[in-house]
């Protein structure tokens, strides 16, 4: 017969404690401080928990922990990934740097795409010499508009990811997750969502954004005047767009984002402004078949988004499409278009009080377009061959603790528990890093070219995207990196992922990892205003 014994953390009263329960909920009573599941030098004992349980609760971490300039925010999350920077940073720094002539894309190495790539994007002074060159076709898209609209947004979009009126993705069928669809969602405005445009007490917002716009555009080469007037349009126009936008809270109901169609219907909804055949042959297929379904985010949104396309006036739809280049680009070029994307979207709207440098700000432009080779390069130094073996090990205890707890719990129909346990059995888990890497042979990189690798990163990987729908689902892909400091389950696809990431050694004064692991779970994050 089995033994009972209360949990000494939840007392909950499992069976086989020696097992399964007991010991592992056991070693998170104490840590080796002697602080028994709570570190109180992380709470404010001064503040009465009736008046403010968050600060009585963090008020010791938020204290020892003080927003640094360059974040708008701070938490024990964000420290970790503030340290593990400088990790991928001596990684990316020790590679042989590149110079000399361009090498073929097809003989560069993951070493030599990853080292010309951040050579390039920390290289200021080239960046600024290029000036708007490199953004010379991305602008020539926004003209080609004028005379063939569906062209000039699947460039836009496929070529450059510039997300202009919407945006084009690919994700598992919500109803069906053995199956990925073309995902249509809705997108295109410059403020972080809808009632920005809306509430009054974001006014002042408004205006600063309309002097922003009005300042990116002046730096592109409009006369003022033109500038002025541009921004303008902007602002109503994606007035227009926002209001038929979903809100925040629409968007959580998987019942109203879901509308799967065919492309014929597609059409009849959202005629007008673009061809959706041959959008989707230029953006999705590249010459295959048409998808035999999407979903579509917001129908809504995306009919009005091609009413505004089509109907607006040529000189607005201008403006606006270079404003979203603008947006999209802009911290990939000279430093006045940078300073000025911080100014406003960091510092006015975040609250941040100063730039990272440049190394950091670099690092994820690096991840963004080659995140898997960094990934494979930061396993060959940090994750041990073992290592993911013991993880799955341990992962494995952790299921069998799970289903234990399933046949026993009393409250549960038997119904209800077979549906769980079949649940369970077909849980996905992905330890440390994928088994096949992608293969980035075909992405030219270029160490004295920083947009240019941006712009093919964005049309590499989006091609890479789109072939993955209208396709049976591939279970094998990562939804993260195995730098990230992070993890995830998936719904969709009932997974769960940890990556390979190390947490880097603890600062010097700082508390124990439990101590830090409480205060992150408790999220106290202090935020400037």
């Amino acid at each position: 017969m089995a033994t009972t014994s209360p949990c000494p953390c939840c007392k909950n009263p499992w069976s086989r404690p020696e097992e399964f329960f007991a010991m592992a909920c056991g070693e998170c009573t104490s840590d080796s401080s002697g602080v028994s599941g709570l570190d109180p030098a992380n709470m404010d004992p001064s503040v009465s928990p009736a008046d403010d349980f968050y600060r009585h609760a963090n008020g010791g971490w938020i204290d020892a922990n003080p927003v640094p300039g360059e974040y708008p925010a701070w938490n024990t999350f964000l420290a970790l990934h503030d340290a593990n920077l400088g990790r991928l940073k001596a990684l990316l720094e020790g590679l042989a740097p590149p110079s000399g002539a361009p090498v073929p894309a097809e003989q560069q190495s993951v070493a030599y795409k990853v080292a010309a790539f951040w050579r390039a994007s920390n290289d200021e002074a080239a960046i600024d010499a290029a000036g708007l060159r490199p953004l010379e076709p991305v602008l020539a898209a926004c003209e080609l508009a004028t005379t063939d609209k569906t062209a000039a947004l699947a460039k836009l979009h496929a070529e450059y990811g510039v997300n202009a009126f919407f945006a084009l993705g690919e994700g598992a069928d919500d109803k069906d997750s053995a199956w990925t669809l073309h995902q249509l969602s809705q997108a295109g405005l410059g403020l972080p969502d809808r009632d920005y445009y809306f509430d009054e007490d974001k006014a002042d917002k408004r205006e600063l954004y309309a002097a922003h716009v009005h300042k990116m555009l002046a730096m592109l080469g409009d006369a003022d005047a033109d500038a002025a007037a541009g921004a303008a349009a902007v602002l109503r126009l994606e007035t227009a767009l926002a209001a038929s936008h979903l809100t925040r809270t629409e968007r959580r109901d998987p019942d109203t984002t879901y509308n799967r169609m065919a492309v014929g219907k597609l059409s009849a909804l959202c005629k007008g402004a673009i061809e959706w055949p041959r959008y989707l042959e230029l953006a999705a297929t590249h010459g295959a078949a048409l998808p035999k379904a999407l979903n579509v985010d917001s129908p809504v949104a995306l009919a009005t988004a091609m009413r505004l396309f089509a109907d607006a006036p040529a000189a607005d739809v201008r403006a606006y499409l270079r404003w979203c280049v603008a947006l999209s680009c802009a911290p990939h070029l000279p430093s006045a278009f940078v300073d000025a994307h911080f100014e406003f979207y960091s510092k006015a709207l975040s609250g941040q009080q100063e730039q990272k440098p440049r190394w950091k700000r670099a690092m994820p432009m690096v991840e963004a377009a080659l995140g898997d080779a960094v990934g494979q390069l930061y396993v060959e130094r940090y994750f041990s061959a073992d290592a993911k073996g013991r993880a799955l090990h341990i992962v494995s205890k952790v299921r069998a603790a799970l289903e234990a707890r399933l046949r026993e719990v009393p409250w549960m129909q038997d119904s209800t528990r077979a549906k769980a346990l079949d649940k369970m059995r077909g849980f996905g888990v992905k330890i440390g890093f994928p088994d096949e890497w992608i293969e980035y042979a075909s992405l030219d990189v270029r160490h004295d070219d920083h947009l240019g690798n941006v712009l093919r990163a964005r049309a590499f990987e989006h091609a890479r995207q789109m072939r993955y729908a209208d396709a049976p689902t591939d279970k094998t892909r990562w939804m993260m990196l195995p730098q990230q400091i992070n993890a995830y389950y998936h719904p969709n696809l009932n997974e769960i992922v940890f990556p390979a990431v190390r947490a880097p050694p603890a600062p010097d004064g700082a508390r124990s990892s439990r101590a830090v692991s409480y205060t992150h779970l408790t999220l106290p994050t202090k935020r400037i205003v």
